[in-house]
């Protein structure tokens, strides 16, 4: 009964204030600061400001310096007892603001509305398109390609009516604006909204911006840290399941065959060694198959595949290599597409079949390369999980990696824990820390590692988040071959696949954190300045992955239409399933690549309209006291921020104690003095770093616009000094120090990456195939 009463209170009172400020902002005083209007005792307090509030026809007076306000001092409602000057209540003379206009910018601040309305166009297209009738015909006829995979769900756009093929050439268009929509159309609007509502668009700045970075801080404190205790608790699990009452887990563990990716470009020997060292550790090795996936444009790359195939033989249970070839269709040189043509080559080699697109001209040169491997290779039975003989899981790794010891162990384990069913739409993500060069990078870089260091960590523990792979992730080989593998033509390849499994599985497929911390390194020049250059090249490829906002949008009203003219494939419940954790996938991009985007205009624009107001606002406004009250509560909540952000140094610091073995180079020791160091460095060049992060998604935003394809700069990675296996005394459990990382070397050149295609189509000329920006 109480909590009704307060429930009925607190309407009752937020009733009385909407009533009070449900006039327009255009109904502003006019009437001269001198006179005060007192209201009879006898009538209540929303009688006497309705009587008081007069409309007006402009709301852009507000500017008007001739147009001057008034001072309004109120009786209280009759019965109640003031401390204030005898009983009346002296209003201050300010002008007021409308709550609706406050709910409605603060929409278009935070632009979920416009994700909703972006949702709604999306569904109306689906249901405007048209499939060809040979294509209806063709599809009630065939059967699915494989008996252990469903069909696939995917629709080309070429198997759509000419209309509707105009149709959504209009709607691809339309998606790749939608990036800029975002982030400039968004801080424009405001510009303009500020015209007739300027204390509303300054008070919604100040508490979106304010907010943002307490949530962030609070967010990633709290997960944070059960992160890091789930980090010590999971290495103890798996300390106790190798004891003698689990072997019986193990025992079953060991019947999944483990398949690494490393795709590779000009590597050192010695990075590659680093990563294949730390993979021969576990104790599964012998159940673990390598393919160095390299490319064929490198001439070195068969001397050093036969190095390190010599050096490891025995160790690991298979190392294999292939060879990416050049000038392939919507194939630009980069992770994407040498991960896709790898795992073209891996089913070849394993007997496999998957739900590739027709005419896909990798298929006959992967089974090329196969064939020429026959007699170097294991005998087809003997090939971990040929034919599927034995459950695969599968890992893409970038060739700087350095496996935990038990991260293989871990991922078996997790394997079998799960149902039959949901092993296969299960993604294995293990939180990522660019901390093996620590000690070398600037102050500015160290930044970007503790950030998204801890901010995986708290996404990986937090159990209701949307999480996405990132960097180095596991599935079931049986996942991949369901969604037709990687697509070559969208850079961020990572991000991409996770929500292609999301929407080929409708909303199946999901994240599972595996709390095994996996190491390697940022990008390293021989200069402080070189450095940061580099690592600004990486963070603009990386900014790149907002592409995949665009592709989602494109994709799914082709899956939309595929269901409704094709209702075999899936029911409808499966396609509201796929809408809905879509839905949420598209929230995290907002919150990863839009705000922290316009978070960078909106800081700037709010201290801009500071000065406007101040310097054209008549004093009868007296407008200092809302920006007063604006940063006074702006101040507490970033106070809090930066408590949150001295905390969170402080998990990365009781982090960095546990992952320090990783570490190339000499290892802090103390506690405190690296927590304080970190601190500072966070606080000097935290900013700097952040004012970055949004110049590259604004770059990344035009890029998407005007580009169908990208650019692809690969920051420059360092080459250390050769240390032979042994010979490390550096502490780390890897047998070599030398620093790199997958396509390290593509400094040197600019390759393009391509923004979505129409599929890959055997005999076409990569010189004329220009592609579309469509799935």
């Amino acid at each position: 009964m109480q909590r009704l009463a307060c429930s009925r209170c607190a309407w009752m009172v937020f009733i009385g204030l909407s009533q009070a400020m449900q006039e327009d902002h255009t109904s502003q005083l006019r009437q001269s600061p001198a006179s005060t209007v007192l209201a009879p005792a006898a009538n209540t307090w929303s009688q006497d400001f309705n009587l008081l509030l007069k409309p007006q026809e402009a709301s852009s007076e507000i500017w008007n310096s001739s147009q001057v306000w008034t001072a309004v001092a109120f009786h209280h409602p009759a019965g109640m007892v003031s401390n204030v000057g005898g009983g009346i209540v002296p209003w201050t003379a300010s002008s007021h603001m409308n709550l609706r206009s406050l709910f409605a910018i603060t929409l278009v601040a935070y632009p979920v509305s416009l994700v909703v309305i972006v949702i709604v166009m999306m569904l109306v297209l689906g249901m405007c398109l048209d499939v060809k009738p040979e294509v209806k015909e063709r599809w009630m006829r065939e059967q699915a390609k494989h008996s252990d995979l469903p069909a696939s769900v995917e629709l080309l756009c070429d198997e759509l009516t000419d209309s509707s093929q105009v149709l959504y050439a209009c709607w691809s268009a339309y998606c790749r604006a939608l990036p800029c929509l975002f982030i400039f159309g968004v801080p424009i609007t405001l510009v303009w909204i500020n015209h007739y509502y300027p204390q509303e668009v300054l008070v919604v700045l100040s508490v979106i911006t304010s907010f943002f970075m307490f949530m962030s801080g609070i967010y990633m404190v709290t997960y944070g840290f059960q992160g890091f205790k789930h980090l010590l608790e999971a290495e103890q699990n798996l300390q106790a399941q190798t004891a003698s009452q689990f072997s019986r887990a193990l025992e079953d563990a060991q019947s999944v065959a483990h398949w690494i990716i490393l795709p590779q470009y000009k590597e050192d020997v010695e990075v590659i060694s680093m990563t294949l060292h730390s993979i021969a550790r576990n104790s599964m090795a012998k159940h673990i198959g390598v393919l160095l996936a390299m490319e064929q444009r490198e001439a070195e790359a068969p001397v050093k595949a036969e190095e390190l195939q010599r050096a490891f033989a025995g160790q690991i249970g298979e190392i294999q290599v292939c060879y990416h070839p050049v000038n392939l269709p919507n194939d630009p040189p980069g992770k994407a597409s040498n991960s896709c043509f790898a795992f073209h080559w891996l089913l070849k080699y394993l007997d496999l079949d998957a739900n590739f697109r027709e005419g896909d001209c990798r298929e006959p040169l992967a089974r090329q390369q196969v064939e020429q491997v026959a007699g170097t290779s294991p005998v087809p039975h003997d090939r971990l999980g040929w034919q599927g003989r034995r459950p695969v899981v599968l890992t893409v790794a970038d060739a700087d990696t350095e496996f935990n010891p038990k991260y293989f162990e871990g991922l078996a384990l997790k394997y079998m824990e799960a149902s039959p069913e949901a092993r296969d739409m299960h993604i294995w993500q293990s939180p990522i820390f660019h901390i093996k060069n620590y000690h070398s990078q600037p102050a500015p870089v160290k930044v970007g590692t503790i950030f998204t260091g801890i901010n995986d960590l708290a996404t990986l523990s937090d159990p209701s988040a949307m999480k996405f792979p990132y960097s180095t992730y596991s599935m079931s080989i049986k996942l991949a071959r369901r969604v037709g593998g990687w697509d070559a033509e969208w850079i961020a390849e990572d991000w991409h696949m996770g929500i292609k499994c999301l929407l080929y599985t409708m909303g199946q497929c999901s994240v599972q954190p595996l709390l095994l911390p996996t190491c390697n390194y940022t990008p390293e020049d021989s200069t402080w300045f070189g450095t940061v250059r580099a690592r600004w090249t990486q963070m603009k490829r990386h900014a790149l992955g907002f592409s995949d906002f665009t592709y989602y949008f494109m994709v799914v009203p082709l899956l939309f239409c595929r269901l409704l003219n094709d209702p075999r494939r899936s029911s409808r419940s499966d396609f509201w399933n796929v809408l809905l954790y879509g839905t949420a996938a598209m929230f995290k991009l907002v919150n990863v690549h839009v705000l922290l985007g316009i978070g960078t205009a909106y800081g700037t624009l709010r201290a801009m309209l500071k000065l406007v107001m101040i310097g054209y606002m008549p004093e009868s406004r007296h407008i200092e006291l809302l920006i007063m009250v604006a940063n006074e509560f702006g101040s507490r909540l970033w106070i809090s921020g930066i408590l949150c952000v001295v905390l969170m140094t402080a998990i990365f610091t009781a982090v960095y104690g546990v992952l320090k073995r990783n570490i190339d180079g000499p290892k802090e020791t103390a506690f405190f003095s690296h927590w304080m160091k970190s601190i500072l460095i966070m606080f000097f060049a935290g900013p700097f770093f952040f004012y970055s992060i949004g110049v590259c998604t604004w770059m990344a935003a035009v890029n998407i616009l005007t580009s169908r394809s990208f650019k692809y700069d690969v920051a420059l990675k360092p080459v250390l000094p050769k240390v032979t296996q042994g010979d490390d005394d550096s502490g780390s459990e890897c047998s070599s120090t030398t620093v790199g990382s997958g396509y390290s070397h593509y400094n040197n050149r600019s390759t393009r990456s391509t923004l979505g295609s129409t599929g890959l189509r055997a005999g076409e000329n990569p010189q004329e195939n220009v592609p579309e920006l469509v799935p």
